[in-house]
Formats: C-alpha cells, sequence, structure tokens
C-alpha cells in the first residue's frame, strides 16, 4: 500500500506521470520469456485447477459445476500441466534465468504430487457458501483473452507492452483480490444471519420472495449499485477512506488488470455494503447468482 501511495503527488490526490523504463521492453520471440510466462501461468491454472477437483464443494461454483463433464475436465488439466511442462523446459533452453521456468515446473509439480488430472475428486459437505476458484480461472483467462485483444486492436498507447512494469505487481492484486473476495463472500454467508438478524423482517422478506424472478433480479441489481456507488464515493468524499482508495488511483499506466489495484480491505467493506440489503430483503440463490 505505501508503495502505491508514494506515487501520488504531495498533494495525495493524483498520479505522477507515467515513465517508461527497461522493464517495459516488449516481448520477443527466442528470449524465453514468453515460454517462461506461459509455462508459470498454465502451472498455476493445473495447480488450482487441482485444488477444486480435491475441495469441490468448497472451492467451486454450483451452478457451474452442475454442468461440468469430468472426463472433459481431466483431459484439460492434463493438457494445462503438459504445456506448463513443456513452456518450463524451453525457458530453460533459451533463457540464462531460469526463475520463470523453475516457477512453471515447481508449480506443476506440486499439481502432479496432488494426483494430477487423475486426482480423486474430494469429499461433498453440505457447506453454506464458496469461494468459486474455478470461476477465478474462467474470469482470468476470458479477460486476459478479450481485453488484451482489444487492447492490441485498438490501443491508447502504441509504446506499451502488454506486459508494463507493473503487470505483474498489478496481477497480484488481481489474484489477491478476486480470492478475497471470494472468501469473504463464503465467510458472510456464515456471518450475516448472526451480525444483522435484527433487519430482518419475516414478511418483507416473503412479500419479496414472491415476487416474479426478474423483478427480484432487477431490485437486486438496482440496490447493489446503488450501495457500491455510495461505497465508492465516501471513499472519495471521507479523508479516512480515501487513504485506502487512493491505492486504486495509484496507477500510471492502464490496461486491463490495472483496475484491480486496490487496497484488500476495499473490495471487503464494498461486497459488504453490496449484499446487505439483498439480505435484508432475502433473496434467493437464483437473482444473487445471476448479480
Amino acid at each position: 500500500m505505501m508503495r502505491d501511495l508514494d506515487r501520488l503527488d504531495p498533494s495525495g490526490m493524483a498520479p505522477r506521470p507515467p515513465k517508461l523504463d527497461d522493464t517495459d521492453r516488449p516481448l520477443r520471440m527466442g528470449e524465453g520469456r514468453i515460454s517462461g510466462y506461459l509455462s508459470v501461468a498454465f502451472g498455476t491454472l493445473s495447480l488450482l485447477a487441482v485444488l477444486c477437483f480435491i475441495f469441490p464443494d468448497y472451492l467451486t461454483t454450483p451452478s457451474l459445476r452442475a454442468g461440468y463433464d469430468l472426463g472433459v475436465m481431466r483431459t484439460l488439466l492434463a493438457a494445462g500441466m503438459v504445456f506448463s511442462g513443456g513452456f518450463g523446459v524451453l525457458t530453460f533452453a533459451l533463457n540464462r534465468r531460469k526463475r520463470l521456468g523453475a516457477l512453471g515446473l515447481l508449480l506443476t509439480g506440486i499439481a502432479l504430487a496432488l494426483g494430477g488430472s487423475a486426482v480423486p475428486v474430494g469429499p461433498r459437505y453440505d457447506v453454506a457458501g464458496f469461494i468459486g476458484l474455478d470461476w477465478f480461472i474462467l474470469d482470468l483467462l476470458a479477460s486476459a483473452l478479450l481485453f488484451i485483444t482489444l487492447e492490441k486492436l485498438s490501443p491508447h498507447r502504441r509504446d506499451q507492452p502488454i506486459l508494463r512494469s507493473d503487470f505483474w505487481y498489478d496481477g497480484r492484486y488481481f489474484i489477491f483480490n478476486h480470492l478475497a473476495i471470494g472468501i469473504f463472500l463464503f465467510m458472510s454467508v456464515r456471518a450475516m444471519p448472526s451480525l444483522f438478524s435484527w433487519t430482518i423482517n419475516a414478511g418483507l422478506q416473503d412479500w419479496f420472495r414472491s415476487l416474479p424472478g426478474v423483478v427480484q433480479f432487477a431490485v437486486v441489481l438496482v440496490t447493489a449499485d446503488l450501495m457500491e456507488y455510495a461505497t465508492h464515493r465516501a471513499m472519495h468524499e471521507i479523508p479516512f477512506l480515501w487513504r485506502f482508495h487512493a491505492v486504486h488511483h495509484s496507477v500510471e499506466r492502464m490496461d486491463w488488470m490495472a483496475g484491480s489495484r486496490l487496497h484488500f480491505l476495499e473490495p471487503v467493506v464494498t461486497r459488504m455494503a453490496v449484499m446487505l440489503p439483498a439480505f435484508i430483503l432475502g433473496a434467493g440463490d437464483a437473482p444473487l447468482l445471476c448479480y
């Protein structure tokens, strides 16, 4: 957080102008950097996928889980590990700095040690929440494919490479905050009944649940967005909250990953505010999943 705040001007309100540095040089074939990054990416996704097999009820999204073909998932997992291992070996051959290749091979090795593509599906638990690690994987892949393509087709800054100097720094925010939101949602499902039970009105909830599903979704959408707007506005207007939100505004060069730079408390506070109206209204699973 302090690293980000140091980038702001003395007033604390505006980022300093961006500067190019040596780490912004574009990726070139034959250097071993592309293969290294791909090895780490496939290794990470493979390990996360294995964990989803081991803890399906805790880590996967029920609405997505029901549509998975187990054979296809195992084939994709096996392919991911093969790609990670292959790109890792290629990195060792092309690049004298072996760290990326070694990390990719390490991640793949851990995935294999846990069972690899033959890992048995873990036991089922009756849990009142989930982290949604599978949704995180799909979101990461879809976002990368869509936005990297759009940014290359119509760039605002043609001299900015895909892997700008702070790309991996913001990538850590992307990973941590996405997973933190999933964990928080999992915990909040369990905690809200005891924390906010005093807000529950059975008559109001029965009336809301009697409404058509489309209407329930519309109400959840509007109330959630209003709460998110109010929370965001408060972070700009209240100096104490701005100290946390300033991390988000410390980005020097924008791309699809930069928006993930948030102090870890910000998504927690925002998600709680967003979910509170739905909890008070007694919204069912369907409108919440659609949201």
